[in-house]
C-alpha cells in the first residue's frame, strides 16, 4: 500500500486515516518539490488535514464556510476585474 503525506519539522505526517502499524518499516521517497505547499483552499490543501478533525465537526463546518466565503470573494473579484 502507498501512503501520502508531507514532512513537517522533520517528521512525515501521513494523509488520511489509513496508516501503517507502529513498528512497520517503511521507505520514504519525495514526490514533489521541497517547500512547495498546495494552494490555500485547494483540495490538496484540505486533504492534508483529513482525519485530524474527526471529533471536531464544528471546526470543520466553520472552515468549510470560510473556504466558501473566500471562493465567492475570489469569483466576485474576477468578475469585477473583467468589467
Amino acid at each position: 500500500m502507498t501512503y501520502r503525506g508531507i514532512v513537517r519539522n522533520g517528521v512525515v505526517v501521513l494523509d488520511g486515516m489509513d496508516r501503517p502499524q507502529d513498528g512497520t518499516i517503511v521507505s520514504v521517497e519525495p514526490v514533489g518539490p521541497v517547500g512547495r505547499e498546495p494552494p490555500r483552499g485547494s483540495a490538496d490543501s484540505i486533504m492534508q488535514h483529513a482525519g485530524f478533525w474527526a471529533d471536531q465537526a464544528e471546526d470543520v463546518d466553520r472552515s468549510l464556510d470560510e473556504l466558501r466565503r473566500m471562493k465567492q470573494e475570489e469569483l466576485a473579484n474576477r468578475r469585477d476585474d473583467s468589467l
